[in-house]
Order: C-alpha cells, then sequence, then structure tokens
C-alpha cells in the first residue's frame, strides 16, 4: 500500500512526562531539550515539513495522562508521544496509542510488562526495563555472596514488576528474600520502612524504587547508618541526578546499573556538553533516550516520505541505531530496542569525588542464556566480570546484537 508524504505537512509530536513529582530532575522538562536537540540535528524539518511538539504535565496520574493523550489525538493529530513516564500512566496511554493507531516512544517507564502483556505494533519501549535493571544489579552482587535480601518497592506497576524481576533473579542465583515491604507512590517519609529492612539483617535492601523515593530512601538509610554498619544498598533504578541530589556521604557504596552514562566515551561527553550548556544541566540515560529515539523516528520518516505509523515504525526496526553506539542496539521484534546495560559502584576517592566501577552487563528485552561464542566475543570487557545477556526463546529473537569494532565498551545506550 503506497502512503502519500505526510499528513497535514507537519510532524507533531507529544512529550509526556512528570513535569513536578519525583520524576521531574531525572527526566522532566529538560526531556524537550533533547527532544529539540534531536529536531536541530535532522535540520530542523524532515522533507520540508515543520515539527512541532507539545509537551504536558501527566502529574504521575494515569487520568490526567490519558486525558492528554486523548486530548492530542482529537484535536491536535498527533503522530507520535514520547517520555511516558510512570509505567502506571505509560500503560493507561499505550493502549489508546493502539486505539488511533497513533506510534508511542517509551523513554521513562520501566517496567517489562510494556513489552510483555501489553506488548503492542504502536510503541516502542526504550532505554531500560525492569528485566534488564534487575539483572544488571541484583545478580552482580548476588555473585559477589551477598545472598539475603530486603525489598523496598513503590507500590504502583512499575514497583511490582521490578520487585517480581529482583526477585527471580535473586532465587535464580542462590538467594534468599528474607524480607519485603511497599511504601506509597510517592513518599517523603522512609524512616519505619528503613528501620524494618535493618532489622532485616538482609546483606542487601533493594529500593524498587526511583526518582525522589530513591533520595528519600537513601538519605534516610544515611542517617540511620544502615550502610555503616555493612549492609548495602541497591539502587535499581538509578539516576545520575540522583547521585547529586543525595550527596557523597550517603552514596559511597550504592550499587545500581545504567543504561548510559554521559561520561562514557567521546561521543557521549560532546553531546552530554551541548545539553549541559544548553540546560545547566548534564543529561541523564532518558534524557539520551529522548534525544535518540526521537531523532530516529525523524530518520524514518525523512527515508520512508511518510508519517503513517507502521510504515515508520518498520523502518525504525529495519535500520540499525548507532547513535550513541559502537555496541549496536537491536530491535526486538516484540517492540522494543535492545542494547547493553552496565552495573556500577560508586566509590568515593580521596579527593571527596566518587569514581564509578563497572562489573555487570545486562541486556533488557533479552532472556535466554548466550552461546558460547556470543560470550566469547565479550571476554575482552575488563574490568567486566560476569556477563548476564539474555534472549528471549521467542524463534525470531535470533541474533540480535551485533559487537562492532571495540576493545571497550563504550556508548552504550
Amino acid at each position: 500500500m503506497a502512503f502519500e508524504g505526510i499528513s497535514d505537512n507537519e510532524i507533531r509530536i507529544g512529550y509526556l512526562a512528570d513535569m513536578s513529582g519525583v520524576y521531574r530532575d531525572p527526566i522532566g522538562p529538560l526531556g524537550e531539550d533533547a527532544i529539540n536537540m534531536a529536531i536541530e540535528d535532522i535540520g530542523g524539518s524532515v522533507n520540508g515539513a515543520n515539527i512541532v511538539v507539545f509537551s504536558a504535565d501527566d502529574r504521575n496520574s494515569p487520568d490526567v495522562g490519558s486525558s492528554v493523550v486523548r486530548e492530542w489525538i482529537d484535536e491536535r493529530n498527533v503522530d507520535m508521544v514520547t517520555g511516558l513516564v510512570a509505567s502506571s500512566v505509560t500503560l493507561a496511554a499505550v493502549g489508546l496509542l493502539e486505539e488511533a493507531d497513533k506510534l508511542g516512544l517509551v523513554n521513562g517507564a520501566v517496567s517489562s510488562a510494556i513489552t510483555n502483556e501489553h506488548c503492542s505494533p504502536n510503541h516502542i519501549h526504550w532505554v531500560y526495563d525492569t528485566w534488564a535493571m534487575s539483572n544488571g544489579t541484583a545478580k552482580a552482587i548476588t555473585d559477589e555472596g551477598h545472598k539475603n535480601w530486603y525489598l523496598l518497592s513503590a507500590d504502583y506497576s512499575f514497583g511490582h514488576a521490578l520487585e517480581a524481576d529482583v526477585t527471580r533473579v535473586v532465587t535464580e542465583n542462590g538467594g534468599t528474600i528474607v524480607g519485603s515491604a511497599r511504601h506509597p507512590f510517592p513518599s517523603s517519609d522512609f524512616s519505619s520502612f528503613m528501620l524494618q529492612a535493618q532489622a532485616s539483617g538482609a546483606d542487601v535492601i533493594a529500593l524498587n524504587n526511583a526518582g525522589g523515593d530513591t533520595i528519600n530512601a537513601v538519605q534516610t538509610a544515611g542517617e540511620f547508618g544502615i550502610t555503616q554498619a555493612g549492609q548495602i544498598l541497591a539502587g535499581m533504578v538509578l539516576f545520575s541526578t540522583d547521585i547529586r541530589s543525595i550527596g557523597l556521604e550517603n552514596a559511597q557504596g550504592l550499587q545500581f546499573t545504567k543504561a548510559w552514562y554521559y561520561d562514557l566515551n567521546d561521543e557521549t561527553r560532546a553531546w552530554a556538553e551541548r545539553f549541559r550548556e544548553r540546560t545547566g544541566s548534564m543529561p541523564t540515560m532518558v534524557h539520551a533516550g529522548l534525544y535518540s529515539s526521537t531523532r530516529h523516528y525523524l530518520e524514518a520518516i525523512k527515508a520512508t516520505g511518510t508519517d503513517d505509523t507502521q510504515t515508520v515504525r518498520q523502518q525504525m526496526g529495519d535500520t540499525p541505531l548507532t547513535i550513541f553506539s559502537r555496541l549496536a542496539a537491536t530491535f526486538v521484534k516484540m517492540g522494543a530496542w535492545s542494547t547493553i546495560c552496565i552495573s556500577w559502584k560508586l566509590k568515593r576517592l580521596k579527593s571527596r569525588k566518587m569514581k564509578m566501577t563497572s562489573s555487570t552487563l545486562s541486556a533488557p528485552f533479552l532472556r535466554k542464556k548466550p552461546s558460547a561464542r556470543f560470550q566469547k566475543v565479550f571476554a575482552h570487557l575488563s574490568p567486566v566480570k560476569s556477563l548476564s545477556i539474555h534472549y528471549n526463546k521467542l524463534k525470531e529473537l535470533a541474533c540480535l546484537i551485533r559487537l562492532l569494532s571495540s576493545k571497550t565498551v563504550s556508548g552504550l545506550l
């Protein structure tokens, strides 16, 4: 079937995110800057069509988010919606996008349900998911011999999904869940929750939350001397902005997984500096995801000459993603980009700066154990200690990641 040009001679993008709550700093208003950088880098227009960006604060409410998306679809004929931060908001929004045959690029939400139970041909999950983050961090820590875990989870879909994935990874690797609790989302007082976790005697306290909730939990743990007494804090979803807010004293020893890091190589540093000059802040992995996904989307429209949803989505999947990557990201047919994530540990230096040391690789959306040949390819990636890259058993997910010529883990998104 042939498609003629771009509808309305205009490409309309909606950016839906938490602009004022717990996810404001790691994603929030600065995400629109990342989107606009992608638009500028492609020339400001595509095949003569203007590019318009709408933005809105979903206030982490599925009702508010759904209302905004409906209005964008019905009144503004939006072509694509991105951001989609809180998993509860995202799960509501992607259903509306599928009904209207519009495209969603999920760049903030983490729940693996987005590409499992709620998979659709109308959205692509970018950056990370709970499966990748739990495999990166929980496997690395259990492999070090820390087997007894306490789980503190945000009480909504994201926290539930992360709790389930962490439980699976810990038990599969010989560990035990000795206790758990769920806190309201969002929360400002973590005193009782952290005292329960401390009293459990667990080797590791997993924080299955993000943004302001993680910051508050880690700071509370610092007040109670939890890490000083020997318990490990695992930030299952931790942003660079969180680390700055937490501070040196409380952040040291934190273990976490990142899908992108601004100081990883020359390419990431150059883009991050452009972002900092524009916004006054260094970008997070989600800001990088918003940039790369928007640019990839616009390049697909340019290549196909249409903004038809399914045509563009097919083109995006057929075209290798190399933005920020020497390890090429690969499109998974069920609706996700699979990329390499690295597990990190923060160490305090004498200069009162923090050093991030890497330990484990993981990849979102891929489930089955890799072949011996695949493991051999990654064997040179020192200081990586253990490999946690997995493939889904689906037949169509055969060879999904190509390693380009590189001797170091670089440019990962």
